[in-house]
């Protein structure tokens, strides 16, 4: 290499010699005469000057790009007797300067960015160079770097193109004063052609590196979309409901994010959870994610990304206007970055892909490319995802139905059964107590007390027959807000002073058709529980409104069938449910409560009232965030009417000649013990056969009126009420009594509908309601 140099002339990138144009020519006499204050002599300059580029361009010629910039840095700082020189590439706003090749304190430096305001890098870019050889930090008191550095000696030239343009800087520092700044320029101009050329290359090379790395990125994503799609496709059933949260950690992890979450929007418009993974530290709470749908609704979302394009953000600190009001559920996630894309179906909008990251983030093209095709992807399988839910909650609630059902036939059985001994111990007891002569006083006392844990039990067994569906009602047209409003004075001398009861009726509510006495049970038992869950005292708050229950909601909602209702809504801030508990709530005898304070037939109660009057029932509750019970009831076209209580009447015999038909020996005995006393002749029968037998052979004295047992074996209820029919007439009055209901009781349910000479008398019965019940059959004719 020909390292000689003759003054004016500047060294290309192969170190052959190019004559510097006149005005660019700068010899070291130059430099010498411009620049005061060097003590280089003007005749040694030269010599001087040529030994020490040379020694520099022997130590860097061979590097290139980055590698060379940093051989020029530590050479010059080393020949220089400089304590810091570095390579500086210029913004594109030319308002700074990023140091990308550093030599400081004889050892290589970090990287930095350094604003151009108020320094002397200022004065190199506005000039040709510039040398200050002492106090300069004194000259620019607002540059940091000067003062903390403790630089008093100051050199920079600029570094341009070819064409002209400023490319960047090549500064040195000094933290004594510059004994030779003429010559230090020199130095710096000398090299700064070569420099700015390698830096030009070094940018190049490193876009040319990054295009390189976003080629490989395509590469890679491309491949991983095609993976992506064969295991998405090759996927059935609920296997994806399992796979989708491993595709989207795959994801995550693949883009180094956060959270990947997919959402879908409901019948409010609001965006719900649909499939989600996160890592720490960003916080996916549940609570937070649900605050997405309620905080942005899905007309925001249209005019933002309705279109196909996705919404980035790459700051959050520095685009919150554009985040909108994600925003704030942003920071309340501990989230800075976010891109989110579109959802599309048949439909348009439809849910949406969320990426987010806890850092600042640049979302590159490259990658949102390969994100709208995994949102597409993501689309179809979300879809897949949401259906199998769907179905899946189907068969859970169809499961959970059947297992009810099941129950209710259980209950139903056990109920009979108990209210033929209820019978048995009502009406004996009764006769007890009504007894000639009296009791005594402890006697009578303990027979009262037995009455009434009798009626207790007998109570019990309504209810079980409720939930069963098997308890005949009679349902007429009401107004709801009316029925609650009469029972508000009940509730808060029921529920105690710490619970804070609110009430809040709908406008122009619609008109339901219930039997008052159940519909009051409904709210009773509802609000009675939710003041159990809040032994510390709270907020119980009941609610009525017109809702709609459309096909959209029915399927997200598989226990919701669509129609026009009445919703009833009794919500507590009491401790709440976990999902277990929710799936057994509605079953009989299920309970939470300690031994002793509660039964377990509340809310089987409430499930069974409502199922018989063709509404819905259901529940929404999180373990320390209370609960609310919604009742839909059907709206009927009817105008509402009030009820009041009906006042009985006594029920005495004068003798007439009564039909007793009862396959229970318990029942039969007591049952014509109990007539007999209030002045009937009572002649018993222990099965349909026999008392058909006893009613034709009766013709010379005939019974006056017949006691059927709704369902006895050998012919019973509907079967010996035709029987009898034919044989004494359309006028012979017959009273039915079962402790049944419900499908088993439809037949005989049919004939006291439509025959006014018949009445039914539900088991158990106490002695006042059967003989009023006989008495007013009888006065009927006269």
């Amino acid at each position: 290499m020909n390292s000689e140099h003759t003054p004016g002339e500047r060294l290309r990138l192969d170190s052959s010699r190019e004559a510097l144009a006149p005005r660019e020519a700068l010899s070291s006499q130059d430099a010498a005469a411009k620049l005061k204050g060097g003590r280089t002599s003007v005749s040694d300059a030269p010599g001087r000057l040529d030994r020490v580029v040379r020694r520099v361009l022997d130590e860097s010629a061979s590097s290139l790009g980055s590698e060379y910039l940093l051989s020029l840095a530590r050479n010059l700082a080393e020949e220089l007797d400089l304590d810091q020189v570095f390579v500086g590439r210029l913004s594109e706003d030319g308002r700074s300067v990023h140091a990308l090749a550093v030599w400081a304190n004889a050892a290589r430096g970090e990287p930095f960015s350094y604003e151009l305001d108020g320094t002397p890098c200022q004065e190199v870019m506005d000039s040709r160079a510039c040398a200050h050889a002492d106090r300069v930090h004194e000259r620019f008191p607002r540059d940091r770097m000067l003062a903390e550095g403790g630089y008093r000696g100051y050199v920079g030239v600029p570094l341009r193109a070819p064409e002209g343009k400023t490319l960047g800087i090549l500064v040195g520092l000094r933290r004594r004063p510059l004994e030779d700044p003429a010559f230090a320029t020199s130095v710096l101009l000398v090299f700064a052609a070569r420099a700015a050329a390698e830096l030009d290359r070094a940018e190049k090379d490193a876009a040319l590196q990054s295009a390189l790395a976003a080629l490989e990125r395509r590469r890679e994503a491309d491949a991983y979309l095609l993976r992506l799609a064969g295991r998405l496709l090759t996927v059935q059933g609920p296997e994806l409901v399992e796979v989708m949260p491993q595709v989207f950690a795959e994801l995550g992890a693949a883009l180094d994010v956060d959270a990947v979450c997919g959402y879908f929007f409901d019948d409010d418009g609001a965006l719900q959870p649909a499939c989600h993974w996160h890592r720490e530290p960003l916080r996916l709470l549940e609570p937070n994610a649900a605050a997405l749908g309620a905080a942005v609704q899905r007309e925001w979302w249209r005019r933002t990304c309705g279109d196909g394009r996705p919404l980035r953000i790459e700051d959050l600190e520095r685009q919150a206007e554009q985040a909108g009001p994600l925003a704030g559920w942003m920071r309340a996630r501990g989230a800075r970055s976010l891109a989110c894309f579109p959802l599309l179906g048949p439909g348009g909008l439809f849910g949406v892909l969320e990426l987010s990251s806890a850092r600042p983030r640049r979302w590159e093209e490259e990658e949102s490319a390969t994100l709208q095709h995994a949102a597409q992807l993501a689309s179809a399988s979300m879809q897949r995802v949401e259906a199998e839910r769907c179905t899946q909650r189907l068969h859970e609630q169809m499961a959970r139905i059947e297992r009810l059902e099941s129950v209710g036939q259980l209950a139903s059985g056990i109920a009979h059964d108990l209210n033929n001994l209820l019978v048995v111990l009502l009406c004996n007891g009764e006769l007890l107590l009504s007894a000639d002569p009296p009791l005594p006083g402890r006697a009578a006392g303990l027979v009262g007390e037995m009455l009434q844990a009798s009626k207790r039990a007998a109570s019990l067994t309504r209810q079980l027959l409720v939930f069963a569906s098997k308890q005949p009602s009679a349902p007429i047209p009401l107004d709801l807000n009316e029925r609650i409003d009469g029972l508000l004075a009940l509730l808060r001398r029921t529920i105690p002073e710490h619970v804070r009861i609110d009430f809040i009726p709908g406008h122009d509510l619609g008109t339901v058709s219930c039997d008052p006495a159940q519909l009051d049970q409904v709210i009773l038992n509802l609000a009675v529980n939710a003041a159990d869950a809040m032994p510390d005292g709270g907020r119980l708050t009941i609610e009525t409104e017109n809702v709609l229950i459309n096909g959209d909601y029915t399927r997200l909602h598989p226990w919701a069938r669509p129609g026009r209702f009445v919703l009833l809504s009794v919500t507590d801030t009491g401790c709440g449910m976990d999902p277990e508990t929710q799936q057994h709530v509605f079953e009989p005898f299920f309970t939470t409560k300690g031994p002793g304070k509660g039964t377990g037939l509340g809310l089987a109660t409430v499930y069974g009232i409502v199922r018989r009057h063709q509404g819905l029932v259901h529940l929404y509750s999180e373990p320390g965030q209370g609960t609310t019970f919604k009742v839909y009831l059907p709206i009927v076209e009817r105008s509402a009417r009030s009820v009041g209580r009906k006042v009985a009447r006594g029920g005495t015999g004068r003798g007439e000649r009564l039909l007793l038909a009862e396959d229970d020996e318990g029942v039969r005995r007591v049952t014509t013990r109990l007539l007999e006393e209030a002045g009937y002749r009572v002649v018993p029968a222990c099965s349909g056969e026999e008392a058909l037998a006893l009613a034709v052979a009766s013709r010379a004295e005939p019974f006056a009126l017949a006691i059927l047992d709704a369902i006895m074996p050998e012919g019973g209820g509907r079967e010996l009420y035709e029987e009898l029919r034919a044989r004494l007439g359309d006028d012979f009055p017959i009273v039915f009594a079962s402790g049944y209901g419900g499908d088993a009781l439809r037949p005989v349910s049919e004939v006291v509908a439509r025959d006014p000479r018949c009445a039914f008398v539900p088991k158990p019965f106490d002695g006042d309601q059967l003989t009023q019940t006989i008495r007013a059959l009888l006065d009927a004719d006269r």
